[in-house]
């Protein structure tokens, strides 16, 4: 009769709920109050007690005992279900657990909440023993479980066919709601959440009794109730995305002092990329100048770690030219991916890009170049930090055209107006910098002195015209002739003055002579017609500290190597004798 009656009790817990059947009747015989009842009673007590003691205990201990089924780990058959090549059922090693592993998103808890009571609230409309809200990553292809309603029922194994993660997958590609099959004891159902919004992923209801859910309920009701929860899920993004606007509102300001404060072009390209990348999410930013005369953009400035290089030329069809021609700030996060256009232009190094943010740089109608924030991360950059660098972009315009202009201004005031050269005043300035700095570098510095022959005789026979295109051809081969480093000015008149630092007085006087020697080879054209005019040039060199032992006599000894020169016959050079040599004259 014990055997009996366990046998009746929960499945799992037959040994335990023969044990308290036995005592039970154990008791029944030999304790008040059954001593005073007649047999048969005594027995019906005891049976009725020890069914009700079996299926209790065995109900409460029956699944903490229980052992997972060994696995097998024979290969099986694999077999196509709705597109998919999945495990043929019954090829999978499944072991009970109470709910899907979800990884929690660094998201506030209150979306956190709202996302959860959305899913309860599926739950309790659709049934099922847990709703799944999993999250798909397009860099990686993977899904990942974000969140999840569960109910009471502990005793979830997730055993479909097709696998579940490849039935949620398949239905987030497809964007279509899928099922596994019919035959199986489980019952799962899955539809895509998202598409062109922030969210992209699935949503999954399972049940582990077949019969414990509407199906036909669950099928129509469940992608319903994904369009809902993307909506949702956009709007907590835009919340989210809200809060981050007020968090970097006040770092525009911060940003847009500093990019005033810039003075010069190379500063102020400096201030603009770090600025972007303060009031935005960004990896990187690249500041590109655009020459509207010639058509053409140059990367000017760049932050660390940025690969593009200075100087690096935009390409004509590229995405950020095309964004210029666009007439307009755009924001590429998906056109880069399925695009085969470069950022900038062919040979740019490679890189990882998830995200992209283009804003121009615009003042009325002058187009002066754009900055190009990149992110690694797919919507790393958001629509929101986009008008945040539009809020930037209209400061950094404006401090870009005031730099130029007072670079222009600058130049002008340092330049000589028909030549190009450097005027008087900026070799000045030069000469007694180079002169200070021989006192750290102790290096030399050389001056070679440059007078037109017979120049006033041109002007005579020519015009003052004439006289120019002269003064214009002999400029334009000193500047040539002379290193980056050099400064080649007009002093006045026809006279130029080479300021050549770093330089002894024998390199100076060789510079000299191959200058003495390509002046001589000019032919100008009068602006009057005629014959073309014949030019020369006289030099003097002198060199500090090889010809002078004090820099504010170095410009007297080349000019009085000048006059020799002149005094020899004209069209020759003379440098300043040497100290060494003055010594041994001496002697």
């Amino acid at each position: 009769m014990c055997c009996l009656t366990a046998l009746v009790s929960y499945q799992k817990g037959v040994r335990i709920g023969v044990v308290c059947g036995l005592a039970v009747t154990a008791i029944a015989f030999t304790l008040d109050p059954y001593i005073v009842h007649p047999f048969h009673i005594k027995l019906i007590v005891s049976v009725a007690t020890l069914f009700f003691v079996s299926v209790v205990s065995g109900d409460q201990f029956g699944r903490i005992g229980a052992v997972a089924p060994a696995a097998r780990t024979a290969a099986q058959p694999a077999r196509a279900a709705r597109g998919l090549d999945t495990p043929a059922r019954g090829t999978r090693t499944v072991e009970p657990r109470r709910s899907m592993s979800v990884e929690v998103e660094p998201e506030s808890n209150m979306e956190q909440d709202t996302i959860l009571r959305f899913l309860r609230e599926i739950r309790d409309q659709i049934g099922g023993d847990e709703i799944v809200l999993w999250r798909y990553l397009r860099d990686s292809d993977e899904l990942i479980a974000i969140s999840s309603a569960t109910s009471a029922n502990p005793k979830l194994t997730f055993e479909t066919n097709p696998p579940l993660e490849s039935l949620v997958h398949w239905a987030v590609q497809q964007q279509l709601p899928t099922t596994n099959y019919d035959t199986e004891p489980s019952f799962f159902l899955t539809a895509a959440v998202g598409k062109d919004g922030h969210f992209q992923g699935g949503i999954g209801v399972y049940a582990e009794d077949r019969e414990s859910i509407q199906r036909d309920r669950a099928k129509v009701f469940l992608p319903r109730y994904a369009t809902r929860l993307a909506l949702l899920l956009d709007m907590l993004n835009d919340g989210k995305e809200t809060r981050r606007y007020r968090g970097k509102a006040d770092k525009v300001a911060v940003a847009a002092q500093k990019i005033q404060n810039s003075q010069t072009l190379d500063s102020l390209g400096a201030a603009i990329c770090e600025s972007a990348l303060d009031v935005s999410s960004g990896t990187r930013c690249a500041f590109v100048r655009w020459d509207q005369s010639e058509g053409k953009g140059t990367v000017a400035n760049v932050s660390q770690l940025h690969t593009i290089p200075p100087g690096f030329a935009v390409a004509a069809d590229s995405i950020v030219a095309k964004a210029l021609h666009a007439d307009q700030r755009i924001a590429v996060r998906e056109t880069y991916r399925k695009s085969d256009m470069a950022i900038f232009g062919p040979g740019e190094p490679s890189r990882k890009i998830g995200s992209i943010a283009i804003v121009r740089l615009q003042l009325d109608e002058d187009l002066l170049g754009y900055i190009c924030v990149e992110g690694d991360e797919e919507s790393q950059l958001t629509s929101v930090e986009g008008e945040l660098l539009s809020m930037l972009a209209p400061v950094a315009s404006a401090a870009l055209k005031n730099v130029e202009q007072l670079q222009d201004v600058t130049a002008k005031s340092n330049h000589d107006m028909l030549t190009g050269l450097a005027n008087r005043r900026q070799f000045e300035e030069r000469l007694r910098q180079h002169l200070a700095e021989h006192g750290r570098t102790h290096l030399p510095v050389s001056l070679i002195l440059l007078d037109i022959d017979m120049f006033k005789t041109v002007n005579d026979v020519y015009g003052h015209q004439g006289g120019d295109e002269v003064l214009r051809a002999v400029a334009e081969v000193a500047q040539k002739t002379v290193r980056e480093i050099d400064l080649c000015a007009r002093y006045g008149g026809e006279e130029l003055a080479i300021l050549l630092p770093t330089t002894p007085l024998a390199g100076a006087a060789k510079l000299a002579e191959r200058l003495r020697q390509e002046v001589s080879k000019l032919r100008v054209t009068p602006p009057t017609g005629g014959g073309p005019i014949t030019i020369t040039a006289s030099f003097g060199v002198a060199s500090y500290t090889e010809s002078v032992k004090a820099g504010d006599l170095l410009f007297p000894a080349a000019d009085k190597a000048l006059y020799q020169a002149k005094n020899s016959g004209r069209n020759c050079v003379r440098q300043a004798m040497s100290r060494n040599a003055l010594k041994r004259d001496a002697s």
